[in-house]
């Protein structure tokens, strides 16, 4: 391969004693380091930017996560909140609810008590019956005799009046 340098060397306008033309090498040695360097560093700048970036959207879908865990945990306490409060209204029903059978197993043994007196009752009316067909036949007889004085005392009265 040619290179620039004999290329220029070659030619009629540049001397063979022009202080450039032997530093020309080190001019593209050190300006291929320079490229390459460049090249290097723009690389790594771009990654730097990248990685930037990355982490930027990274910390915003931490934001997200921390939004949601937050509204989550404001949910869940809410949540627990209407637990506690249906615990205890169930707690309350049970309550009631053990009031109630306490009260009904007294009402049963009323009832029962009841049912025993009224069956005394019953059999008492039953026996005084035939009582009652004679007690009802005496207060006629007795509202007969009352008619019967109040007649005679009427009669008292318009022969002495």
């Amino acid at each position: 391969m040619i290179s620039a340098v004999s290329i220029l060397k070659a030619s009629p306008e540049f001397s063979s004693e022009h202080p450039l033309l032997d530093s020309i090498a080190t001019i593209f040695s050190d300006s291929d380091v320079a490229q390459t360097k460049l090249t290097s560093l723009m690389a790594k700048r771009d990654d730097f930017h990248n990685k930037r970036r990355r982490a930027e959207a990274m910390e915003q879908e931490n934001l997200s996560v921390r939004d949601q865990i937050r509204n989550l945990t404001v949910e869940y306490d809410v949540c627990e909140d209407v637990v506690k409060r249906l615990e205890r209204e169930i707690a309350e029903q049970r309550s009631k609810m053990a009031l109630i059978l306490d009260e009904a197993e007294t009402l049963k043994k009323t009832l029962l008590s009841n049912r025993s007196a009224t069956r005394a009752v019953v059999d008492e009316l039953a026996g005084l019956k035939s009582d009652y067909v004679d007690w009802t036949k005496e207060i006629r007889d007795s509202e007969e005799k009352q008619g019967e004085c109040l007649l005679k005392w009427e009669q008292l009265r318009r022969l002495f009046c």
